[in-house]
């Protein structure tokens, strides 16, 4: 039993250390008890990794999450793999793991991909679709990983797909969200017309995160 009191700032701690001199080095693993806010945090390379409060809600403040969203539009040609170029926005990217519209995976594991995108007015019986690029850790070449969503239109206005998929990548594998049309004709997507008062941010994001 460690015993350290109930007032503000009490708490107590198990350290795990690789060295006997220096802060970091001392406490390069921490497990702690915070007494007064009833906390329990957990911390690997001296950095914080999970708490747990008193109502039994965990965070984790490095759990690779990412969230990013259209700031442009984008033109795309007929038949064919476009990839999408138009997430300038990040709202959210818990480590760094997005640049240049690509999500690169810090760890391997199984992440949730979900997001929408919108496409302009396209007459009926034009094919949209929604698919994944995935280029290998160490690799230069990517290559189809899935198809996210598909659906022919049925009549003539903008139309929006949404997608939610599971997804398995290898530490440093790559990945791009790349769309289809078959209009027979140049189409913009990130376009968010006809969708109430959607604007090209909020009707057009990519999100995603670590399952485990």
């Amino acid at each position: 039993t460690i015993y350290t009191g109930a007032n503000v700032g009490d708490k107590g701690s198990i350290f795990f250390a690789d060295a006997t001199t220096g802060s970091n080095a001392e406490k390069k693993g921490q497990i702690s008890y915070e007494q007064n806010n009833e906390i329990m945090t957990f911390f690997t390379n001296h950095t914080l990794a999970m708490s747990i409060d008193a109502a039994g809600q965990i965070t984790k403040p490095l759990q690779p999450m990412v969230e990013v969203r259209a700031n442009t539009t984008q033109t795309i040609a007929t038949s064919g793999n476009t990839k999408v170029t138009i997430w300038g926005t990040e709202t959210t990217d818990q480590n760094g793991d997005f640049a240049s519209n690509t999500f690169t995976a810090p760890v391997t594991g199984h992440y949730l991909s979900t997001g929408m995108l919108t496409f302009s007015t396209m007459g009926a019986g034009s094919g949209l679709g929604i698919s994944y690029f995935h280029t290998p850790s160490g690799s230069n070449s990517d290559s189809l990983l899935k198809h996210a969503y598909g659906q022919s239109t049925e009549i003539n206005i903008t139309h929006g797909l949404t997608w939610t998929n599971i997804i398995s990548l290898n530490a440093g594998d790559k990945l791009n969200i790349a769309v289809n049309q078959g209009s027979g004709g140049n189409e913009d997507i990130g376009t968010a017309s006809n969708f109430g008062s959607g604007s090209t941010a909020n009707s057009n994001y990519w999100t995603i995160f670590l399952l485990g």
